[in-house]
């Protein structure tokens, strides 16, 4: 593969026999290890997801929790 990086960073990979080269525009040529740098501090960048509340998983597929209790037959 042939790997380029665009203005802001992200890392793009094209095929080395040249039937992708159409796509590569304005972007630079980096090496591999160019690439896993970029990569991985990107995903340093990404935040960890918070834990979602009980409720809130409920809510997240259109469900309260009264509903869910008449669901299951709970008082």
């Amino acid at each position: 593969m042939k790997l380029y990086k665009d203005n802001n960073k992200n890392v793009f990979a094209y095929e080395l026999d040249g039937s992708q080269d159409y796509l590569i525009g304005d972007k630079t040529s980096i090496t591999q290890e160019e690439a896993d740098a970029l990569i991985a501090e990107k995903q340093a960048s990404i935040p960890a997801p918070t834990p979602l509340t009980p409720a809130e998983k409920l809510a997240s597929v259109g469900l309260t929790v009264d509903e869910l209790k008449a669901l299951l037959g709970v008082a």
